[in-house]
């Protein structure tokens, strides 16, 4: 219990605090104008998708998982990784009707579909009592955003895009490193079995 506490920790208290600076560190980077236009619209997606984003899906993923029923957590996974997507195209849509610019969009989206397909990968493994994987991805991902957000805006100045494609390549590093972590233990079960 303890051990699966520090790896949360990490995930939500040295994540978290990353996440912190880097929208701490918007309006020193960009002028006002353009850090509205990303949280405008950062903020639009989100309010949006919060009926998704509040239903319980993480919560039942772990306690199907850890009361051993399977079938009940393939078939919430299934849904999700089914539906998500066509959630996003739609908000893409409604974003594009109301005169989102469409990359900037595209990258909010990108960033809140793969962050809520990866909650629930980290819910199924909370539910196999395995959080190290939460906590290495979640605090790493956050820390390779802050850089991105720094490496783009020296590359390509102060547009709205650069802090939603922090935010992007940071989900997606995250989903680099939980492949590294299923690799390791496909490799581990492989040894195992001889």
């Amino acid at each position: 219990m303890i051990r699966s506490l520090g790896w949360l920790a990490l995930h939500h208290g040295v994540g978290r605090a990353l996440t912190f600076v880097f929208f701490l560190l918007l309006p020193l980077f960009f002028p006002l104008d353009v850090v509205g236009v990303f949280t405008l619209w950062f903020t639009a997606v989100a309010i949006l998708a919060q009926p998704v984003f509040e239903m319980p899906v993480e919560l039942s993923l772990t306690t199907f998982v850890a009361g051993h029923r399977t079938v009940d957590a393939a078939r919430l996974t299934r849904a999700v990784f089914r539906w998500l997507p066509v959630v996003a195209l739609s908000g893409w849509l409604i974003g594009a009707i109301a005169g989102a610019p469409p990359v900037l969009l595209g990258l909010v989206l990108l960033n809140m579909v793969l962050g809520r397909l990866q909650a629930a990968v980290f819910a199924l493994e909370r539910g196999r009592d395995r959080p190290e994987m939460e906590g290495v991805v979640g605090a790493g991902q956050r820390a390779v955003a802050l850089a991105a957000l720094i490496a783009l805006w020296w590359l390509f100045g102060p547009v709205p895009e650069v802090p939603a494609a922090a935010l992007a390549m940071g989900v997606a590093t995250g989903w680099l490193l939980m492949l590294l972590f299923a690799r390791k233990r496909l490799d581990a079960l492989r040894d195992a079995l001889g």
